[in-house]
């Protein structure tokens, strides 16, 4: 049975600062420490990378005495470093909705931004964005656009007709993250197995409500301001004594 990496990493801890570090290729599955005989890196075949990883010295004994077996090779499994999510074929970009003329233009740039980015990997971009006055709804920009207001029952029938893979909900403003919150609650992205790519549901809520905001920033050592949430004219009067009284 392989050694624990906890111990495999305390046992490389007590080698020689001169060793080299373990080498890792990007497909590999195993990581491998070798003895100091093969340390010659100039005769390392690309076929036997675990060659040249390892302590390059005499305190290799050390190494494997470390170890309740002794043994010239040591072998354990290596961690997956990054999650693999299926390839994106489709992905529906929420736009802004109804906006006049000349205003949150920034949305539409990020938006026009997203679907060129998307263009240039091959991907298929769908917009729903009911705006005829932006850049993103120009003709030959997004592969398949929908003059619809950005509502959830709107957005879900576009969903159960095109079935895409992925869905941004960041470049539409704050009427696309409504609508993103209210689908996630309604369980129509797990249902339909579309993927929130980006900033994910629940980083959009924790932004948009300040009073969950606030206790992040607390959760995480952050000095702010008190501050207390107030929907009636009564609550904000006690929330003001209760700020100046503290």
């Amino acid at each position: 049975m392989p050694p624990r990496l906890d111990t495999c990493a305390s046992a490389l801890l007590r080698v020689n600062k001169t060793h080299l570090p373990p080498f890792l290729p990007p497909t590999t599955t195993t990581c491998v420490i070798s003895p100091p005989q093969v340390r010659n890196h100039a005769r390392i075949s690309p076929s036997q990378p675990h060659q040249a990883v390892g302590p390059v010295n005499a305190e290799y004994g050390s190494l494997k005495r470390s170890f309740k077996k002794r043994t010239s090779r040591i072998t354990f499994p290596a961690a997956n470093m990054v999650p693999s999510f299926p390839p994106l074929n489709k992905v529906l970009i929420l736009g802004s909705g109804g906006l006049m003329i000349g205003q949150a233009g920034e949305f539409d740039y990020s938006g026009s931004q997203a679907i060129k980015a998307l263009k240039d990997k091959g991907i298929k971009s769908i917009l729903i964005n009911p705006n005829i006055a932006t850049v993103q709804t120009a003709t030959g920009l997004a592969d398949q656009v929908y003059l619809l207001p950005v509502t959830p029952d709107f957005v879900e029938e576009v969903i159960q007709k095109e079935k895409p893979d992925g869905v941004f909900l960041q470049f539409g403003g704050q009427t696309a993250l409504n609508c993103g919150i209210e689908l996630d609650k309604r369980g129509v992205f797990k249902h339909h197995g579309v993927r929130v790519l980006g900033t994910s549901v629940n980083s959009i809520i924790a932004t948009e409500d300040r009073e969950i905001f606030a206790n992040k920033l607390i959760e995480i050592g952050e000095k702010i301001a008190t501050s207390i949430a107030a929907t009636s004219t009564d609550a904000a009067l006690d929330a003001a004594k209760k700020v100046r009284a503290q």
